[in-house]
């Protein structure tokens, strides 16, 4: 399993370090593509620790690939419910508790 975050975390490494080389005019671009690409790749990590996938067959690689996508579509869903809870609950500054604040 160590071994599975060591080849990730050197890969991400690399991608960095090209895309430091980069052009300097497309920085803002460069950035994005590179978290997109280190969540991409810590998310990917994350679900093959977790599930140990046979990717040797082609089977495999299409059952890695649907149970990467369940769980990516469950991460969304549980942050829309989140943000949907935090949403809904007051956020007022009145003290609710009964004591009496030194304001008031």
């Amino acid at each position: 399993m160590a071994s599975v975050w060591l080849i990730i975390g050197l890969i991400i490494f690399i991608v960095f370090i090209v895309m430091a080389i980069s052009s300097k005019k497309q920085a803002i671009v460069v950035k994005l593509v590179f978290v997109v690409f280190l969540l991409l790749m810590l998310t990917l990590g994350y679900v093959y620790v977790q599930t140990n996938p046979d990717l040797n067959s082609a089977g495999g690689v299409i059952n890695f690939s649907k149970v990467y996508f369940v769980w990516l579509g469950n991460a969304f869903s549980n942050a829309l419910d989140a943000s949907g809870y935090i949403s809904k609950q007051e956020w007022n500054l009145e003290n609710k508790s009964g004591t009496k604040t030194k304001n008031s």
